[in-house]
């Protein structure tokens, strides 16, 4: 009991299932929002220099987009694995999760950054992207992924707090580091006339003030549940095995995201070149922000369906997972609803100058459509998250891939290029296959609750 008196948030997570969603939720989506508006923070700044930049920058996300992936899939597993082992009221053990997840990130990271910066010139290959793009690219890639160690330990300690409940320290170590993107985007971009690669240069630098906050609170200062003792270390096979189980899994859903995502932009930039995909990265980076409710209450139930699993509660288990699709469900009908009828003065933020004016009626195109899956993901992410906390990562995995490539891709490719409905095409594809994945995912969720066996066999 004394070690429980070091954070409340254990708690939290141990109480009704309905509050601790609400209550884990706000601080992650405001974690979530921050995370992500350095990218759109970059946009908005990097679109005044010309679409050449927006396409080479756009041409990068998906795989920075892996980078962050594999940092929220190694914390997913952290997340999952802590939880299950506090509902089993076995501290030590959930400590040593913590100190195994750190020195796997650790390794993860090296060999990440050797493979991404010697590969990303034949990575940007794949695209239709002029010369000028494919410069941009580079020069903003580069720089970025030499640093990718900051952005992936961020994901990890992120995950780490939240297996415990904590979600408030996070959010307020990215808050501090958004804030000073901000102010240094237009200085390093324009000031200093650095141009993209000012942008990777300030998101750099934020990143790291950002980790080095978060590794204060948690290694220094020490006031997390969760405590890191390296002398006590003791390697446990069973530990990695338990945080892989859904840590890889987690990962290669992120991978196979943004392979779907690099898919569309082929398919895109055959039909239209820079102009597609210019309008394709500015429409995700709105439509991003509108799914991050959704999002945030689908890590909010990761551990509190771990910790119930791990207290053998099937019940508590059922609510919160009733509770966080009735919850998400809502949110993306009055999000969607909102940026339907605010579309406009949404894609203005990045069609704002002369350069860029004549991506504004194909960037409102494609909010107005993509905004249609919105409600049916709020079934379709808590199923799949669901599975996470139940240390089914296979299960989350497979679901993901049936959503992004076996149904968004297949559809997109129909409509935009079979059917030959070009740019309408594509955007109707991926909400169709989203759509249809998620009500299967539901679907077959409900399925493995009604079946759910909770006698305990030993994983680690």
């Amino acid at each position: 009991m004394i070690d429980r008196m070091l954070d409340g948030n254990v708690d939290v997570l141990e109480g009704k299932p309905e509050k601790a969603l609400v209550t884990l939720a706000i601080p992650i989506l405001i974690y979530l929002f921050i995370s992500n508006s350095y990218n759109i923070i970059d946009g908005m700044w990097i679109s005044g220099i010309g679409k050449a930049a927006i396409t080479g920058v756009g041409s990068v996300t998906p795989l920075f987009n892996v980078v962050n992936g594999v940092g929220m899939g190694i914390g997913a597993g952290a997340t999952s694995a802590i939880s299950y082992f506090i509902g089993l009221n076995d501290k030590d053990k959930a400590d040593n999760v913590g100190l195994h997840t750190i020195i796997l990130t650790l390794i993860i990271s090296v060999i990440l950054t050797v493979v991404i910066v010697f590969s990303l010139k034949y990575y940007l290959g794949m695209y239709h992207i002029g010369s000028d793009a494919f410069n941009q690219a580079m020069e903003y890639g580069i720089p970025l992924f030499l640093n990718l160690y900051s952005f992936v330990f961020l994901g990890v300690l992120t995950g780490i707090l939240r297996g415990e409940g904590e979600t408030k320290k996070p959010m307020i170590a990215s808050s501090t580091g958004l804030i000073l993107n901000a102010i240094l985007d237009p200085v390093f971009i324009y000031i200093l006339n650095m141009g993209v690669m000012g942008a990777a240069v300030s998101t750099i630098l934020t990143s790291i003030l950002s980790l080095i906050i978060l590794s204060y609170w948690v290694f220094v200062k020490k006031t997390t549940y969760i405590q890191f003792s390296f002398k006590s270390f003791k390697f446990d096979s069973s530990i990695i095995k338990r945080i892989l189980s859904v840590g890889f899994p987690a990962s290669v859903e992120l991978v196979i995201m943004n392979i779907a995502t690099t898919l569309y932009l082929m398919f895109i930039s055959s039909i239209s070149g820079n102009y597609g995909v210019a309008v394709f990265t500015t429409g995700n980076w709105i439509y991003y922000l509108g799914i991050m409710p959704i999002t945030a209450t689908c890590f909010a139930l990761v551990p509190v369906v771990g910790n119930s699993f791990g207290a053998g509660d099937l019940e508590k288990i059922k609510n919160a997972y009733k509770f966080g699709c009735k919850y998400a469900v809502i949110l993306g009908t009055l999000i969607a609803i909102c940026i339907f009828v605010f579309a406009e003065p949404l894609g203005l933020i990045f069609a704002n100058t002369s350069q860029n004016s004549d991506l504004l009626g194909g960037l409102v195109l494609f909010i107005r459509i993509v905004v249609f899956c919105l409600p049916f993901l709020g079934i379709g992410l808590p199923s799949t998250f669901m599975y996470q906390g139940l240390g089914k990562g296979v299960h989350s995995l497979m679901w993901t891939l049936i959503r992004e490539l076996l149904f968004s891709v297949f559809f997109s490719y129909l409509f935009g290029i079979v059917f030959s409905y070009g740019l309408m095409g594509i955007w109707t594809g991926l909400v169709v296959g989203r759509t249809l994945a998620n009500i299967l995912n539901y679907i077959f969720a409900n399925r493995t609750l009604n079946h759910l066996n909770l006698e305990q066999t030993d994983i680690g």
